[in-house]
């Protein structure tokens, strides 16, 4: 008796070409938004050290000095912050910063779709006297 093979078992091979190219198109599209992110959150750690740094020196500075220093690095470092959303205050020994902004991040390449990502830092430190 004779059996008949199927038409699966006898196309081997017919489609592989292009569940591998949607794989590295999807590959490609997950590393893009990685890296945009990335670049988002390096921004925010830049700005973050920015305002320990200027903490460290708040005993001989006044608060608004810091604050437009601040609003200025934010700007030459590509934030989108606006000047009403940095906010510096020294009380009792104690300076208090929070930095608010919501950056638009393209995730999908040709700005299909931008994430907007919300992001609030805040700094409370200690003012050391030399």
């Amino acid at each position: 008796m004779l059996t008949k093979i199927s038409t699966i078992t006898r196309e081997r091979g017919n489609g592989t070409i292009i569940k591998v190219i949607i794989f590295l198109v999807f590959v490609a599209v997950l590393v893009y938004m990685a890296i945009q992110l990335s670049k988002s959150k390096v921004k925010e750690m830049e700005l973050q050290d920015l305002m320990t740094e200027q903490a460290k020196w708040a005993a001989r500075t006044e608060a608004r000095k810091i604050e437009r220093f601040i609003y200025k690095r934010a700007i030459e470092m590509g934030i989108p912050v606006k000047r009403k959303d940095v906010d510096v205050k020294i009380r009792s020994g104690r300076i208090i910063m929070k930095v608010r902004y919501v950056e638009d991040v393209p995730l999908l390449p040709f700005d299909l779709y931008t994430y907007k990502r919300n992001v609030v830092l805040e700094l409370d430190r200690p003012i050391f006297y030399f």
